[in-house]
């Protein structure tokens, strides 16, 4: 009897912790969804510390990081993400456009790489790895990669590469 008792307690105060964390993260999307950026963040903040093997509040974190202008922390939080869950090309996708936007055009052009990799249908990231194949002189490349972005059904910008 006090064997089941625990159990069910133990079931219980996990269940509790797991609605706590899926009610942070839930209150800290809906920050990010009307760009509260800075409360989201907040909020991610105090989930990691209660969860710090969730790769998505990482994730999260850093695309609010990253639309606050701070993309050095938002690569350190996607760089989180992908330690926990190596296989997240939108951890990779978004890591790369961080990089991209200070300046660190061989790290886009690699994590971008590593999208298309994981996820070989990621249509914006053909679109961006493109771009920057374009941005290097890569003009052949750069088509073949936005080629491919239309096939998968992508908006394109200007194709002008020369």
């Amino acid at each position: 009897m006090k064997v089941a008792f625990l159990i069910s307690m133990m079931w219980l105060l996990s269940a509790i912790g797991y609605a706590q964390e899926l009610s942070l993260l839930d209150s800290g999307y809906a920050y990010y969804e009307v760009a509260e950026y800075k409360k989201a963040i907040e909020v991610f903040e105090q989930a990691v510390i209660e969860t710090p093997e969730n790769p998505e509040l990482y994730y999260l974190m850093g695309v609010c990081r990253s639309l606050s202008g701070d993309n050095y922390h938002a690569i350190r939080d996607y760089e989180k993400a992908i330690e926990l869950s190596p296989d997240y090309a939108e951890a990779y996708y978004e890591k790369g456009y961080a990089s991209y936007l200070m300046g660190e055009l061989k790290k886009a052009m690699s994590a971008f790489d590593k999208a298309i990799e994981l996820r070989p249908n990621y249509a914006e990231a053909y679109v961006n790895r493109g771009s920057l194949k374009c941005m290097d002189g890569d003009s052949e490349g750069a088509e073949k990669d936005w080629d491919k972005a239309a096939e998968l059904g992508a908006a394109l910008p200007v194709r002008d590469c020369n």
